[in-house]
Parts: C-alpha cells; sequence; structure tokens
C-alpha cells in the first residue's frame, strides 16, 4: 500500500520442526510494526503460537489434520472456509506465508467472493534437495506475487533446486534473495553479567548445549559422556532445547544439568 498508510497483513505458519518458520516471520513482522506501524495477524499452525503471543502479535493457533486425525480433504474445505473468513473481517493488504510452497487452502480462500484483494507473498529457503522435494512444490510459485528467499551464510554451496531461480522469467511472480534473516537484534545482545542473570546461573563456569530440533533419538549415551567430561573439567552444563520439545527425563535425572527452554536464546 501506499506509503501513508498503515498496512494489514496476515502471515501464515505452517507446522514445522523446529522454530525457523516462526522466527523467520516474528523477524519481519517486528520490522513491519515498527517502521509502518503494521497490524500484522498471524495463522499458526506452529505450536509455538504461545511465543508468537508474547512478542505482542495477534496469533490464530490451528490444528493441522494430522493433529486432528481429519480427512485431509474434509479438513482442506473447513480450513479453507475458516481462513476466507478471517480475510474477510480483516482485508488485509497482503497474505504472506513461510513454507516450502504455498498451501492450497491459502490460494483457495483468497478467490472466495469478498475476501478483498490482498497480494500474496511466499518466504522459502534456499538450499533445496531433488531427492528430497522434488520440483512440485515450485509450481505453487507462480500463483504468488513476490517469492522471497532468505540469504544463508552457506549460499556459495547451495546447488539445490531454487538456485538462479530469482534471476529467471517468473511469469507473475517476482523474486528477491534478501539479507539473512535473524530475530537477533544487536542491541538485545546481553554481556556476560546481564545473560548469567537471564538464565538464573549461579558462579562457576558453565557449558551451553544446543542441539537444534529431534537432533538425536537416544540421548543416553550423549548425556553420560557429556556429564563426565563437565564434572572432570568442573564445568556445569546447561542443556538447552526447543519450546516445542517434551522434557527429557533423563536430563532432569542427571546431576549437574540445568534445562533451558527459553526463546530465542541468541540474546
Amino acid at each position: 500500500p501506499p506509503a501513508s498508510a498503515a498496512p494489514t497483513i496476515v502471515m501464515v505458519v505452517p507446522n514445522g520442526y523446529g522454530l525457523g518458520h516462526v522466527t523467520r516471520l516474528l523477524a519481519i513482522a517486528r520490522v513491519l510494526k515498527a517502521e509502518r506501524d503494521a497490524r500484522i495477524v498471524f495463522w499458526s499452525f506452529s505450536r509455538a503460537a504461545g511465543l508468537i503471543a508474547r512478542f505482542g502479535f495477534e496469533v490464530y493457533a490451528r490444528q493441522t489434520a494430522r493433529h486432528l486425525s481429519a480427512e485431509p480433504k474434509a479438513w482442506q474445505a473447513w480450513e479453507t472456509a475458516e481462513f476466507a473468513a478471517l480475510l474477510r473481517r480483516l482485508l488485509p493488504d497482503l497474505v504472506l506465508q513461510d513454507a516450502a510452497t504455498l498451501d492450497d487452502f491459502v490460494i483457495d480462500a483468497l478467490v472466495q467472493p469478498g475476501t478483498g484483494a490482498a497480494r500474496l507473498a511466499l518466504l522459502r529457503r534456499g538450499m533445496w534437495q531433488k531427492h528430497i522435494l522434488g520440483t512440485d512444490p515450485l509450481a505453487a510459485e507462480t500463483l504468488a506475487d513476490l517469492i522471497i528467499e532468505p540469504g544463508d551464510l552457506a549460499a556459495p554451496a547451495d546447488h539445490g533446486l531454487t538456485r538462479g531461480r530469482a534471476s529467471a522469467p517468473r511469469r507473475l511472480a517476482a523474486t528477491i534473495v534478501s539479507a539473512p534473516v535473524t530475530l537477533n537484534r544487536p542491541a538485545e545482545r546481553m554481556d556476560r553479567k546481564r545473560a548469567r542473570k537471564a538464565l538464573g546461573l549461579g558462579r562457576g563456569r558453565h557449558c551451553l548445549i544446543t542441539l537444534g530440533s529431534d537432533a538425536f533419538n537416544d540421548w543416553t549415551h550423549l548425556l553420560r559422556e557429556l556429564t563426565r567430561q563437565a564434572q572432570s573439567a568442573r564445568i556445569k552444563l546447561v542443556w538447552a532445547h526447543s519450546p516445542l520439545a517434551a522434557p527429557e527425563p533423563l536430563i532432569a535425572q542427571t546431576p549437574g544439568i540445568t534445562a533451558l527452554a527459553t526463546s530465542p536464546l541468541a540474546p
């Protein structure tokens, strides 16, 4: 919309294994709120809907067909109707989805009567491997007004399907490769003293361990080895895990380890 207008934007968050989709959209939402006074409404299938709310944004917590054990076709029709109802209430300027591809319910809802004339943008990563995703998801890109691919520190090593697509003719969709997207702002980074206080750490040396989402299926051997090494070096372990992950009983039962589910962790 014109620079003088405060836009309304709906952000669609898929159900991922971690917090990548949520983190990217929150980073963008914070900037749009600060610079354009945008009203941001999240339509979230991620179980991190509570994290979105803590950042002060409106959020609708949704359930996938898999979450509900629902018949996919019936779920698709229901989700289309619900999303179309949201569009009729808000009449947004933009719908932005962070995913590998655009969901059918998003496209189907946008063409329903009375849903307005929102632009459609897809935020999707590079680094695609053909044997995992194939080429079919890329076909939906032609339905968007804009494709955004966040830059990556490993971009020179990207030999996947999306590499070079930004310079190819895209028909209706414009494609841009942005700078890397990060939620952590330099001004929010803490010094050692503030960070220790925020994490509730006492005196002594600590080692922060974070292995990402579902990095290992069996933690037993890893925990025992890390604990043994830490004890011999007189280091206390702080085990950071995703707020989406279930509590790990073995960590709670192991002396000298503090479990931590803080998000975002970067500051």
